[in-house]
């Protein structure tokens, strides 16, 4: 008997439909005991009955949620769902990880790489097409329609392209989930809360048009199925004769498993797999094909020059979102089109000065070394791009951009207290010099005040041209003297 008091869901079927992998969650033999949110288990079909599940084991389990997405048309390769953490630690990223079958073992996952893969919802659901090129996902991303949308990604033989949603057809201002693909490549499976139904989620049958993958018919409710209760992954077996769904309506638990016989009617009629479906799946936008440059890269505690825990955000114009990357790995990597003539990348590390940095696409370095500076009495920064309109105290817009960061430091770190330093370089009257100083000092002392930092927390004084930290000789050199600074007096 496969279902339990516990709660059975994510159910996955192996390539030759002879094992069942599902996750089971709140179970005592769990890896992380009755609060464990769920673990993989594995039946097999031994004649016409399921075997009693098994747990996977601690190489596809730990204390944290486990699910398996699908797997390569050989079998030979476990696609899974988040990344898997390292010493017992929690992931600092989601995505997918993947696993390589041993015998009846798997390898401990490893992270598999989907471009510009984002989720802001703590659910994530999907599955890989039976020729292991196609995946699905329905989480919560750029371009959402509402909570949690199904988009499509594509294997390229390393990583699976930038997700791109399924369009207003499929998802709502509701949930889309669970999606899966019956093997014509076609036929589309999910479950939704934005399409009506009998209750709190139903299943639906829809039929991709064209190779777009955001033209699709009208979804159908799979009414032989859905009941006022929740229905989940409607997953299809190999020879299209079965299915297997989860189902929240009388169950032993709060979800169970549920195996339903397809009959051959106008919901469940599914097109005969044939090369057209294929050619489909390496087909690429025109966005997707365009020369893409890969940049790598790491960083590191200024002072120690040990490894930093980092985030990384990489804007553009011409990006309709940021891209963030987290310290998964120690190697930081993200790829651009060709196209774009510049980026903004935003470096933190908690307890670290952030930096930004303009980078120029044009024949530039593609590997980064960053060195954060850490938080410490003492600590001086040079606001280098902080500009005042020529003999005034007037800012410069671009200005701004810095002082809010340093707005975001202090208010990560409310004990942290700065004195501001105003300097000229030595260029006309030394009075003049150092009044301009101090008014240039006041007024960034004022941007910080009214962007919410406490006025006790800042003190200040201009210092004219009487502290040069460059030659006074030339303008190059002269542009250097002048510049604002910060020191960390308290901490």
């Amino acid at each position: 008997m496969i279902n339990s008091k516990h709660d059975e869901l994510s159910p996955v079927l192996y390539p030759d439909g002879q094992e069942l992998y599902f996750t089971r969650a709140y179970d005592s033999a769990n890896v992380g005991g009755k609060k464990d949110k769920g673990d993989i288990y594995i039946s097999r079909l031994e004649g016409n009955i399921w075997s009693p599940p098994r747990n996977a084991g601690k190489a596809l389990n730990n204390r944290f949620y486990n699910a398996v997405v699908g797997f390569s048309p050989d079998g030979k390769i476990m696609f899974l769902h988040h990344r898997y953490p390292i010493d017992e630690k929690p992931p600092k990223t989601q995505g997918l990880s993947y696993s390589i079958r041993s015998g009846e073992k798997w390898t401990y996952p490893k992270p598999v790489e989907v471009k510009y893969f984002r989720n802001n919802s703590d659910y994530q659901s999907g599955s890989i097409s039976a020729d292991g090129q196609i995946l699905l996902l329905a989480i919560d991303s750029y371009s959402s329609r509402g909570l949690e949308d199904i988009y499509v990604s594509f294997w390229d033989g390393s990583r699976f392209s930038a997700p791109k949603n399924l369009g207003s057809t499929i998802n709502t201002k509701g949930q889309e989930m669970t999606p899966t693909l019956a093997p014509d490549n076609r036929t589309l499976f999910f479950s939704s809360n934005g399409h009506g139904g009998k209750g709190g989620r139903d299943l639906f049958k829809s039929e991709r048009l064209d190779s777009t993958w955001t033209k699709w018919s009208d979804p159908v409710n799979i009414s032989d199925i859905n009941t006022d209760g929740v229905e989940l992954s409607f997953i299809i077996s190999p020879d299209m004769k079965w299915s297997v769904y989860t189902s929240t309506l009388n169950s032993d638990g709060y979800g169970d498993l549920n195996f339903y016989h397809l009959p051959q009617d106008s919901v469940f009629e599914i097109a005969e797999v044939d090369t057209a479906s294929y050619e489909l799946v390496n087909e690429k936008s025109e966005e997707l094909a365009k020369p893409e440059k890969l940049f790598t890269g790491r960083v590191y505690n200024d002072k120690t020059r040990d490894f930093v825990d980092y985030s990384i955000t990489v804007r553009s114009k011409e990006f309709s979102d940021s891209l963030t990357i987290s310290s998964d790995d120690r190697v930081f990597k993200f790829y651009v089109p060709d196209s774009l003539q510049r980026l903004f990348v935003d470096v933190k590390g908690k307890g670290f000065m952030p930096i930004t940095e303009t980078i120029l696409l044009d024949n530039t370095r593609t590997e980064r070394i960053y060195y954060l500076k850490p938080l410490e009495v003492g600590l001086k920064i040079n606001l280098d791009k902080i500009y005042f309109e020529r003999g005034l105290a007037n800012l410069i817009d671009s200005s701004y951009i810095q002082l809010d960061k340093v707005v975001e430091v202090m208010k990560d770190n409310p004990s942290m207290e700065i004195e501001l330093t105003g300097h000229t370089d030595n260029q006309g009257d030394a009075d003049k010099n150092l009044d301009l100083s101090q008014e240039r000092v006041e007024t960034v002392k004022d941007y910080l005040v009214k962007n919410g930092i406490g006025e006790d927390r800042i003190t200040g004084k201009g210092y004219g041209g009487s502290r040069p930290i460059a030659s006074n000789a030339s303008e190059e050199t002269r542009r250097l003297n002048r510049r604002v600074e910060f020191v960390i007096t308290k901490f």
